[in-house]
């Protein structure tokens, strides 16, 4: 699992308060095949719940999101047309009559930061414990 999703989801959940009702995640540059493998929508769900990187309950992530009613749809693509880098995200989120969109970067040892708030770059660098 990776920490560094697990913060990028944290800080959309964390904007909006709360869970989010439905998202939609990009990812840019991961591959389609391996995402389950590697955990990232697990990592990612379980950021949007607002779980710690270091919970346990992430492994059961996607019944969580069910029994929250976390409607979540995942898609991927090569390239990310906001940022040169490997791997990004891009989270679209609702809560009630809010909304965000959020990009993040994260590297393979958890280090994350945020690129992208509502469209205005950013960088703002995400702490991982």
């Amino acid at each position: 699992m990776n920490a560094g999703v697990v913060t990028i989801g944290k800080f959309v959940h964390e904007i909006l308060g709360g869970t989010p009702q439905r998202a939609k995640v990009i990812f840019y540059g991961l591959s389609v095949e391996s995402h389950r493998g590697d955990g990232i929508d697990k990592a990612m769900i379980g950021g949007l719940l607002g779980l710690e990187t270091a919970d346990e309950r992430i492994l059961d992530a996607h019944l969580l999101a069910a029994e929250k009613e976390l409607d979540i749809i995942f898609q991927f693509f090569a390239a990310c047309p906001y940022v040169d880098y490997p791997d990004a995200i891009l989270v679209k989120a609702e809560r009630g009559v809010y909304s965000i969109v959020i990009g993040g970067t994260c590297t393979a040892d958890g280090v994350s930061k945020i690129f992208l708030v509502n469209g205005t770059p950013v960088d703002i660098p995400l702490p991982v414990p």
